[in-house]
C-alpha cells in the first residue's frame, strides 16, 4: 500500500503532468490540442492509481492551474466545465477501480467519461442559464461526439500504460 506522503507526489507529479502536457500538444500539433484533450489524462492516472479522492483533487486543480497560469481554457464558464468533468473522470474512475473492485478498465473508462461529460454539459448549461432539456440532450451527445478522438486515445493509452506503473509504484 502507498503512504500518503507518495500519494501526495505522484497527485503533485500529475498535476505537472497535466499542466505541461497540453502545452507541449499545443506547440507540436496544435490541430490535435483540442481533439485529443491530454488535460483529462492525469485525472484517470490519479484515479485508477490512488483512488478517488485523489482522482477528484487532480481532476479539479489541474484545469484551474492552467486556467490561471495559461489561460487555458478561459475559467468560465469553460474552466468550471472543466474542472466538474475532469474531476468527476478522477473520482468515479477511481471508485470503480478501488472501492467496487471492477476490473475492466475500458468499462470503468467509458463509465467514467459518460459521468463526467455529464456534468460537464450539466455545469455549462446551468451556468449559460439553458433550461431545455432537449438543449441539453443535444449539448450532452455533441460533447460526446466531439470526444471521440480522445476518448479512443484514452481507452488505448490508459489500459496500455495502468498496469506498468502499477509495477514501478
Amino acid at each position: 500500500m502507498m503512504s500518503n506522503t507518495k500519494k501526495l507526489v505522484l497527485a503533485g507529479v500529475l498535476v505537472a503532468i497535466g499542466l505541461l502536457l497540453p502545452s507541449v500538444f499545443h506547440f507540436v500539433v496544435p490541430s490535435l490540442a483540442r481533439t485529443l484533450s491530454p488535460l483529462h489524462l492525469p485525472a484517470f492516472f490519479a484515479g485508477f492509481l490512488l483512488g478517488g479522492p485523489w482522482g477528484l483533487a487532480v481532476g479539479l486543480i489541474t484545469p484551474l492551474l492552467s486556467s490561471l497560469l495559461t489561460g487555458m481554457p478561459p475559467l468560465f464558464p469553460m474552466g468550471v466545465s472543466m474542472m466538474v468533468e475532469i474531476g468527476l473522470y478522477g473520482l468515479i474512475s477511481g471508485l470503480l477501480i478501488k472501492e467496487y473492485k471492477i476490473k475492466n478498465v475500458i468499462v470503468v473508462l467509458l463509465l467514467a467519461i459518460l459521468v463526467g461529460r455529464l456534468g460537464f454539459t450539466i455545469t455549462m448549461n446551468s451556468i449559460n442559464g439553458i433550461i431545455n432539456p432537449v438543449a441539453w440532450s443535444i449539448g450532452l451527445y455533441a460533447n460526446i461526439v466531439a470526444g471521440i478522438p480522445a476518448i479512443i486515445l484514452q481507452c488505448i493509452l490508459i489500459p496500455l500504460l495502468i498496469p506498468r506503473l502499477k509495477k514501478v509504484l
